[in-house]
C-alpha cells in the first residue's frame, strides 16, 4: 500500500466516522469535491497544505491522521505478510 493510498483511507474513515459528506469536508477545506474523492481513494497525491485544510475541516491534527495512516499501512503489511508466507501442512 502506497503512502498515500493509507493516508486517503484514513481521511475517508475519519470523515465518514464523524457523518460528513465529502461535500461538506471538501468546502471547508477549499478543494473539490472531486479531488478529495481522488485523494481518498489513493487516486492523487495530496499537498501539506491541503492535508492541514482537510484535518482542520475534520477537526484533528495532521499528526493524528499521519499516525492512523501508519497503523493501516502497518497492519494491512502484516496481513500481507502472513498471506505471502508459505503453509507448512505436518
Amino acid at each position: 500500500m502506497l503512502m498515500r493510498e493509507a493516508v486517503g483511507y484514513t481521511i475517508r474513515e475519519m470523515r465518514t466516522q464523524q457523518q460528513l459528506y465529502g461535500i461538506t469536508v471538501a468546502s471547508l477545506a477549499s478543494v473539490s469535491v472531486a479531488h478529495l474523492s481522488d485523494t481518498e481513494r489513493g487516486k492523487k497525491e495530496m499537498s501539506s497544505e491541503l492535508l492541514e485544510r482537510v484535518a482542520s475541516a475534520l477537526g484533528v491534527t495532521v499528526g493524528q491522521i499521519l499516525a492512523r495512516a501508519g497503523v493501516v499501512m502497518t497492519e494491512l503489511d502484516h496481513l500481507t505478510g502472513e498471506l505471502d508466507r508459505p503453509t507448512v501442512i505436518v
